[in-house]
């Protein structure tokens, strides 16, 4: 059976476009990189992609425990920034490659948000989303319970991991930033939603992309807070 360039290409973007739960978690014991050498740089509290055209300025993390790692896959490069409270942060730089990475098809890998959004911004087309990844969070909880003997046993569970997302698209590429935190049994995605929106606009705050050769000062292509009310 013959298959399509274009259709092979989709198939591959869906295998290594991850979500939260497929990204493997580094050590806890690690402060501020993870074991494995970074792609991009990391300096004076900024974070810089390996191709020099976006710039993240790292989000509150406790420490220690405070983590950054990156990868790339194919035509995807990221960067996560986690703590040991289970706080998530994470850019997501897919090379635009119509019809391969659109933002249609981005976006697609949210099966069920819990709301979604569409804006016209200064950079265009926006894509606001919350989402709720079952057992998404990169903590484990364990729990001590008397069972009928009257004995502690342990109990280990994941968490989900609740997120606000803003994808866009560049010149060059689609951005996709995250932010998240994980939500325990007793509490409600509604009572949540403000407090990962909140720390959603305040890591777009430091996401800067710089201007391709000839074009306006990096400032203007700046996320501005503003544009974070659409959820």
């Amino acid at each position: 059976m013959k298959i399509s360039l274009a259709l092979a290409a989709c198939l591959l973007f869906a295998s290594w476009y991850p979500t939260v739960s497929e990204i493997a978690s580094c050590s806890a014991k690690t402060v501020q990189r993870s074991d494995k050498k970074l792609l991009g740089k990391l300096a004076k509290g900024t974070y810089t992609f390996p191709d020099g055209k976006i710039k993240v300025k790292v989000p509150p993390l406790l420490e220690p425990g405070a983590k950054v790692r990156d990868e790339k896959v194919e035509v995807l490069t990221q960067v996560i920034f986690t703590d040991d409270l289970g706080t998530f942060y994470r850019v997501v730089v897919v090379n635009n490659v119509p019809p391969v990475t659109t933002l249609d098809r981005i976006q697609g890998v949210f099966k069920n948000p819990q709301s979604k959004k569409e804006i016209m911004t200064a950079r265009g087309r926006e894509v606001h989303l919350i989402d709720l990844e079952p057992e998404g969070a990169e903590i484990r909880v364990t729990s001590f319970i008397k069972d009928h003997n009257n004995q502690f046993v342990s109990s280990t569970m994941t968490p989900d991991l609740l997120t606000a997302n803003v994808l866009f698209e560049t010149d060059h590429a689609i951005i996709h930033v995250i932010a998240g935190i994980p939500l325990f049994q007793d509490a409600a995605v509604e009572n949540k939603t403000d407090l990962v929106k909140e720390k959603l606009k305040r890591f777009l705050e430091g996401v800067e992309v710089l201007p391709a050769p000839g074009q306006a000062s990096g400032l203007d292509r700046r996320v501005q807070p503003q544009n974070t009310t659409a959820f």
